[in-house]
């Protein structure tokens, strides 16, 4: 527990990739309790979002704070299948209700209850996203509308894809920053300071 609230208390000068304007602002909205929710704030600080659509880290917190029933209410209104909405469950929910990681996004297009992209396509978009190929992005957004409902495309774009755009992280990336960033806690906490 006192590494978790060192971190949301922003009182270490230096824990790794929370030690910016931004990342500092994270961790205290976001206040990771384990190194899951640490990994989520790692890869949410980089992501970006339209001006007037809330940003993952605020979803994350209001979803976080008013508990997954919000994220069952926001796409029972967008009507959205019962099985679509169990996978989205089963894929968001440690997230809440949020697409943090490039995986998770992979994961969301493979499934055959939501995108029924194959690996390959999965992948040609988590590269099309990660490596921010903008010209491509109209033809990934239709791709979507020719596999789903265009108001089912819309809602698992705007989840999955859309907050990706910016600069999405892997799990590969998250999670060892993740620990490293722990690691400067303890080092900080338990060590002498010089």
């Amino acid at each position: 527990p006192e590494i978790w609230q060192h971190l949301a208390a922003g009182d270490i000068l230096d824990v790794f990739q929370f030690n910016s304007g931004v990342g500092l602002s994270v961790a205290k909205s976001m206040r990771p309790q384990n190194p899951l929710e640490m990994t989520a704030a790692n890869a949410m600080m980089r992501l970006m979002n339209e001006p007037g659509v809330e940003s993952q880290q605020d979803r994350y917190v209001r979803i976080k704070q008013g508990g997954i029933d919000l994220f069952e209410k926001e796409m029972t209104e967008h009507h959205l299948p019962k099985k679509m909405k169990e996978r989205l469950h089963h894929y968001c929910d440690q997230y809440y209700g949020c697409s943090a990681i490039q995986e998770q996004m992979m994961e969301i297009l493979m499934d055959d209850e939501i995108a029924c992209f194959t690996l390959k396509e999965a992948n040609d978009a988590r590269k099309i996203v990660g490596k921010k190929q903008m010209a491509r992005i109209p033809e990934l957004h239709e791709k979507f509308n020719q596999v789903m409902s265009p108001a089912l495309a819309d809602y698992v774009w705007k989840l999955a894809v859309a907050p990706q755009l910016g600069y999405a992280f892997s799990i590969n990336h998250s999670l060892p920053y993740s620990f490293v960033g722990i690691q400067t806690i303890i080092l900080a906490t338990k060590f002498n300071p010089v």
